[in-house]
């Protein structure tokens, strides 16, 4: 893995985007743990589709902050619900009146899978040293 520390950043984001209770108290309430001063949806879509190819391309992550081609398609598909939503609803929306829509739901499902498949792969790799 190149960059280790970006592949725990993108974990982070999958973190955020799949916890409901974390985006109202952190993103909306502005009540983040003592170890995050600060976090919104935002920081996680510039992170997918701006700082790193995981929207796009996420294929040439893999050795990079990805492991594998299964990594690359559950991160694909997240970026996918938020692309979908994002071209449904605009840029405009608060956090809140986004995680309200049905759609934000398909946002949750797909970051919980694929949070579970990079933290998996990360115990798999550390037990297999």
């Amino acid at each position: 893995m190149k960059y280790p520390k970006m592949r725990q950043e993108l974990i982070s984001y999958l973190e955020g985007l799949s916890n409901k209770q974390y985006q109202l108290e952190c993103w909306v309430n502005k009540q983040c743990p003592d170890s995050i001063k600060n976090d919104e949806f935002d920081y996680a879509v510039h992170f997918l589709f701006d700082d790193t190819d995981c929207a796009k391309n996420p294929e040439k992550l893999i050795g990079i902050i990805l492991y594998d081609q299964e990594e690359a398609k559950v991160v694909k598909i997240v970026c996918d619900h938020i692309d979908q939503l994002l071209n449904k609803f605009g840029c405009q929306k608060s956090d809140y009146e986004y995680i309200q829509l049905p759609e934000w739901n398909n946002i949750l499902m797909s970051s919980k899978s694929a949070l579970e498949k990079l933290l998996s792969n990360n115990n798999y790799c550390r037990m297999s040293k």
